[in-house]
């Protein structure tokens, strides 16, 4: 009877572990959309989401191994639901990069309080500075707070 208890005993922990993940995982998933002033709870979730979507997957892999079918609907349903994210992360296929087709167009911004000014005088990452220059960038853009 106590080794029964102990396995029902770890068998609902891992189940409460696979339900808090999931919400986890889930919440995290509008913690971009929504402004980090009102919750940084949330917004600090998005930056362990990809940790939290391997962990969804490790715990998919667990129920199944264990036959529990119910509840691997769970972690599947996370996963499903995160697919547009997977899909911003990763990309399949080999992709040529812009300097060996030469097409494309590089993007520079630069974030500034107030448009400062460096020592030289002219705005900072523009376009006759020497980091303006390596860069060869079709686009710069200054963004101000």
């Amino acid at each position: 009877m106590g080794k029964l208890a102990v396995y029902k005993y770890i068998s609902m922990m891992f189940i409460i572990i696979q339900f808090v993940l999931s919400i986890f995982t889930l919440v995290g998933l509008w913690g971009g959309s929504v402004p980090p002033a009102g919750n940084t709870a949330m917004a600090m979730l998005v930056y362990i989401l990809p940790m939290l979507i391997i962990a969804n997957t490790v715990m998919l892999a667990y129920w199944l191994v264990r036959r529990h079918w119910i509840i691997s609907i769970f972690p599947l349903l996370t996963i499903l639901f995160c697919i547009p994210y997977i899909g911003t992360i990763y990309q399949p296929g080999n992709q040529p990069a812009d300097d060996e087709t030469g097409h494309g167009i590089k993007i520079a911004t630069y974030n500034v309080a107030s448009f400062g000014r460096e020592t030289s005088g002219h705005p900072v990452g523009n376009e006759e500075t020497p980091c303006g220059r390596a860069l060869h960038a079709g686009i710069f853009g200054h963004q101000r707070r």
